[in-house]
């Protein structure tokens, strides 16, 4: 350095051993808030995992439960369905019935 000047990149061993301590305490200081730092970011990322497997357990629940629904559905469907078939059935007997009424009557005149 040109005189008068500070040597900016003054190496650890160019400081005197107080220099050097308050130095490494404030290096330490540093380290130790950024490893508060990173536990913090830790503990949240942990609760926001938790919160996602809770969110995917709630939506596979709800997603089982519309499927156990649409099952159901289904079923009362067909059943109805079948219960359909079957009036239909009475009817065409009933129909086929009259017809047969109708034409004997219709022989008779």
């Amino acid at each position: 350095p040109k005189r008068g000047e500070k040597d900016v990149a003054v190496g650890e061993e160019d400081m005197s051993a107080e220099v050097q301590a308050v130095h490494l305490t404030n290096l330490l200081k540093v380290k130790s808030q950024m490893v508060d730092e990173m536990l913090v970011e830790k503990k949240q990322l942990v609760e926001s995992v938790g919160n996602l497997k809770q969110k995917l357990k709630d939506s596979e629940d709800g997603s089982n439960q519309l499927k156990k629904q649409l099952k159901e559905a289904q079923q009362s469907a067909v059943l109805e369905q079948d219960g359909w078939n079957g009036v239909c059935e009475k009817q065409q007997d009933r129909i086929k019935a009259l017809e047969e009424e109708n034409a004997r009557l219709k022989s008779l005149l």
